[in-house]
C-alpha cells in the first residue's frame, strides 16, 4: 500500500530528524506502524 509507505517515511523523517525525538527512533516507528497496520486491518 503506497499510503502506508508514505506514512512510514514521514514518521521516520519526523523522529530521526534530530528534533529531540526518542532514543531509539527505529523502534518507535516500528511500534507506530504496527499500530496503524492493526487499525487498518480491522
Amino acid at each position: 500500500m503506497v499510503a502506508f509507505g508514505l506514512l512510514d517515511g514521514h514518521a521516520r523523517h519526523c523522529l530521526i530528524g534530530g528534533h529531540g525525538g526518542p532514543e531509539d527512533p527505529d523502534k518507535r516507528v516500528a511500534e507506530f506502524m504496527g499500530a496503524v497496520g492493526r487499525i487498518l486491518s480491522r
